[in-house]
């Protein structure tokens, strides 16, 4: 083969590769926004912003559900950290070669009622801020508590849980 036939192959091959990678190129920038993340759903504010927004609460509400929202809040955290303790202790049985089922079930059942008082507490909550609202305000709650809960519900953080012990 003469060099001229060497460097016209060479040249289509490079032509070739460089398509490719424009090609390539090209389908992962379209492709980039059909792999977008969901919407955050504290974007806007979350479901504080959410509820004062669709109630139109006046500064007052707004400010007496603040409130709420943070006893709330750090009610939900204790609540949060016993559950986890339950569970730890759930799960720590499975060091014990064969764990009695006594207390297995009294386990499940210490997690059964942590979870349940979570959800009273959150209903009391939701019935608390209800109250701050006017007869109007009110058959408008009712229409848009569920996707509230869906935004709180959304904002849990998800993956393995943080590790606190120095296990492997």
């Amino acid at each position: 083969m003469n060099t001229f036939n060497k460097s016209r192959i060479f040249t289509i091959v490079i032509l070739l590769l460089l398509v490719a990678n424009i090609a390539t190129l090209t389908f992962f920038w379209w492709q980039k926004d059909k792999n977008k993340l969901p919407p955050n759903p504290n974007k806007n504010g979350g479901p504080f912003a959410f509820l004062v927004k669709e109630l139109a609460l006046d500064s007052n509400q707004q400010a007496a559900y603040k409130e709420l929202r943070d006893q709330h809040q750090q009610s939900m955290n204790s609540f949060r950290k016993e559950t986890r303790d339950s569970k730890d202790s759930l799960f720590s049985l499975l060091k014990i070669s064969s764990p009695n089922d006594i207390l297995v079930q009294h386990a499940l059942k210490n997690i059964g009622e942590k979870e349940i008082a979570i959800q009273q507490h959150v209903f009391e909550h939701f019935k608390k801020v209800r109250a701050l609202c006017n007869e109007e305000q009110k058959k408008k709650f009712d229409l848009v508590i569920k996707e509230a809960m869906r935004m709180i519900a959304n904002q849990r953080p998800q993956g393995p849980p943080k590790r606190h012990d120095g296990d492997g």
